[in-house]
């Protein structure tokens, strides 16, 4: 039998519903007791967690979270138990796994308050801007063009928490192809698959400069794709997500910009926003 959140109206301090205090508060807010048990979130912390109902089997906060930070989460809690406010954690979590400063604080004996304030955007245009003046400085230095376009790489895969590979492949000097320029996450067996990919309708990339437009493709249910899925299946990728680079002027193609998923998803729109961005900055290093 569920039972839903906690109002804010039903628990006061000092006589202060806490309604009052919390419940407009513009950052998401959840409160837990001392076995972690969630006994209120607001409005902004049910929309960002897609919190409707608990029942007593995932009523823990902990649940919330990635598995990989709840370790870290914990001490936190234990902190704030002994009425000891912890530092902020970086977190992205959530149903539109955004980027959120977590903070885990004492709020009474035996209640322990996590807010969470929402930094995406300050973040996404923090990678981009450091991102696009490291490489830039290093392609001034007179840098090989790998090792330039390797940060933007790995700009990309820290937005995404380094849940995803991204790459950037070159049209050849002939045109007929597309050559791996910089995908320094990507196991080399993987990478010998992206190389030398003829440009034409039949793999995604090859589209993808034909078309002069993003192409995506969920591995294992892509019928356009035949080849380049059963490769890329066999690697153990599910889905795929590439934009061209496309020269100033945007008239030519000078090559994709890509993602690559080892779960069914599709790029989120932070990760998109980078993208880009970036692909902006290396048309201009090309």
């Amino acid at each position: 039998m569920s039972e839903p959140i906690c109002e804010a109206s039903s628990f006061c301090t000092d006589g202060i519903p806490f309604q009052a205090l919390i419940e407009n508060i513009t950052d998401a807010v959840i409160l837990a007791d001392l076995k972690g048990k969630v006994i209120y979130a607001n409005h902004q912390a049910r929309a960002i967690c897609g919190l409707s109902t608990l029942n007593g089997s995932d009523s823990s906060v902990f649940r919330l979270f990635p598995q990989a930070q709840v370790p870290q989460i914990s001490l936190q809690f234990e902190r704030a138990l002994k009425q000891e406010t912890g530092d902020p954690i970086e977190i992205r979590f959530g149903v539109d796994l955004s980027w959120f400063k977590l903070t885990v604080f004492p709020v009474i004996a035996g209640i322990v308050g996590f807010s969470f304030h929402d930094f995406s955007t300050k973040r996404r245009l923090q990678i981009i801007s450091q991102s696009q003046r490291d490489a830039m400085r290093l392609a001034l230095s007179g840098a090989k063009l790998q090792d330039v376009l390797t940060i933007l790489v790995n700009a990309v895969e820290k937005v995404t928490d380094f849940q995803a590979v991204s790459g950037i492949s070159l049209v050849s000097e002939d045109e007929l192809s597309l050559v791996c320029a910089a995908a320094p996450s990507m196991p080399k067996e993987t990478r010998q698959n992206f190389d030398n990919i003829k440009i034409d309708g039949d793999t995604p990339l090859g589209k993808c400069c034909i078309t002069r437009d993003v192409v995506s493709a969920h591995i294992n249910s892509s019928s356009d794709f035949n080849d380049f899925c059963k490769s890329t299946q066999a690697l153990g990728l599910q889905s795929f997500w590439c934009r061209p680079i496309l020269s100033a002027e945007s008239r030519t193609v000078l090559g994709t910009f890509c993602l690559f998923h080892r779960e069914r998803l599709t790029p989120l729109p932070d990760d998109i926003d980078v993208i880009n961005a970036l692909s902006k900055t290396a048309a201009i290093i090309f």
